[in-house]
């Protein structure tokens, strides 16, 4: 029968793999912000480590299910944690896209500074990834409501940065290939909203009993659509710079 120590075990490497992605991701925004290459390639070698953890946290709850006599919350919490881990992973495969993409941004001379204003989406994406956590750390099931209720937020985002990137394209084509991994950037942010929020509604399954999922209406971002088939063949960069903005401003 699994023991006390067992369980706190599993809550234990839960959380670590959790600060782990919480690092990853923050590191590669600031690897996207100050277009850092250095710190980009360090990230996306870090992933390993993530993988690594998710493995672990695996093993623990198999070997726990399999020892049976679980009931109740531990029940519950064992494999809830097989869940919330898988999507810790793809969260930290996220951030690795990103450090990807800043990689070539970085090559291509690009610029965060005046044009697209994608610093919203940044702010909200990491912000519910930090609640996410924190209500995983605290089994905090009002704030695991709270971000459910307001995760739909970076949906809108993205589709006003998809608006601002489209209008780029279309007055310079020449910056066709650069934007696609603009996109590709505010896609994976977007994803780890999505992937946060998924943790919050595994938080509530765990406090409450409660399987919230399926039964709250997602709204499918624009911006889904325009990487499914999508393929961009360009001539040979040109070597003007392509200036994009960073600067907070309010939306109306």
């Amino acid at each position: 029968m699994p023991t006390k120590a067992a369980i706190n075990k599993l809550k234990r490497d839960l959380i670590i793999m959790a600060e782990m992605c919480e690092n990853a991701l923050s590191s590669a925004v600031m690897a996207l912000i100050d277009r850092n290459e250095e710190l980009a390639g360090t990230m996306i070698d870090y992933d390993n480590e993530i993988d690594e953890m998710e493995l672990a946290v695996d093993r623990d709850c198999l070997r726990l299910l399999s020892e049976g006599g679980l009931g109740g919350k531990d029940l519950r919490f064992v494999a809830t944690s097989m869940k919330i881990s898988s999507d810790l992973e793809r969260i930290g495969d996220y951030s690795v896209e990103i450090c990807e993409h800043v990689l070539f941004l970085v090559r291509q001379r690009t610029l965060l500074s005046e044009i697209i204003d994608f610093s919203s989406l940044v702010e909200q994406s990491g912000q519910i990834m930090r609640e996410s956590i924190r209500a995983l750390v605290e089994n905090d099931h009002k704030l695991a409501w709270k971000i459910i209720d307001e995760h739909l937020v970076i949906h809108d985002e993205m589709h006003l940065v998809l608006k601002e990137v489209l209008e780029i394209m279309y007055e310079n084509p020449g910056t066709i290939e650069r934007c696609v991994h603009i996109l590709a950037v505010c896609k994976s942010l977007e994803r780890v909203g999505d992937l946060a929020t998924n943790i919050a509604e595994e938080v509530i399954y765990l406090v409450e009993g409660k399987n919230i999922r399926h039964h709250i209406k997602e709204l499918h971002s624009v911006g889904n659509k325009i990487f499914e088939g999508i393929k961009i063949q360009t001539s040979k960069p040109n070597e003007e710079e392509i200036v994009i903005k960073y600067k907070k401003r309010s939306r109306k």
